[in-house]
């Protein structure tokens, strides 16, 4: 993971789900991370319509472009739309 950083800005996961389990899972998975990685640069979401409100405006439209794909080979379920 170190060096594959250096060609990141930010790196998001997506933990689907409501509820204590599911928040706790991305606390987890948030805190072991946060801890050995620069702020602002590892992102944990309970869904994919919140990656865009961390990826910066200049990065929207790949983003975009790469849910776009990941839903088209079903490893998507729901359309985003960056702002």
């Amino acid at each position: 993971m170190p060096e594959l950083v250096k060609f990141w800005s930010t790196y998001h996961v997506v933990l689907e789900g409501d509820g204590f389990r599911a928040a706790m899972k991305r606390g987890v998975l948030t805190g072991l991370f946060q801890l050995s990685w620069r702020r602002k640069t590892f992102f944990v979401h309970a869904s994919t319509n919140q990656v865009a409100n961390d990826v910066r405006p200049a990065e929207r439209r790949a983003l975009t472009e790469l849910l776009d794909a990941a839903r088209e080979r079903g490893w998507l379920d729901v359309q985003v739309r960056a702002r």
